[in-house]
């Protein structure tokens, strides 16, 4: 089964959230990897629990969501930050 990544607006209605040591609030965390000559951004935020990369490169690989591959790993980052910026507007 092939499925998509949440979007900004459905992560910050659906995903639960962490209470950070400095009271901020995340939904989402993420780490870039290689995979296949590309760069792909996994979450570390898995059903409200952070991850270590290694659990969170399995649960994605067994959440069968596809993701989206970047060329290099800037871009991979760079799509990253994008992605928290917009989910930080819709959380407000």
């Amino acid at each position: 089964m092939n499925r998509r990544p949440l979007t900004p607006s459905e992560v910050a209605r659906k995903k639960k959230r962490i209470i950070n040591p400095d009271k901020s609030v995340s939904t989402e965390r993420s780490i870039t990897i290689g995979v296949d000559g590309g760069f792909i951004n996994i979450p570390t935020i898995v059903n409200g629990k952070q991850l270590s990369p290694e659990d969170a490169i399995a649960a994605s690989k067994k959440s069968g969501v596809v993701r989206e591959m970047y060329k290099t790993q800037d871009e991979a980052v760079a799509a990253a930050k994008r992605r928290s910026e917009a989910i930080g507007r819709a959380l407000r």
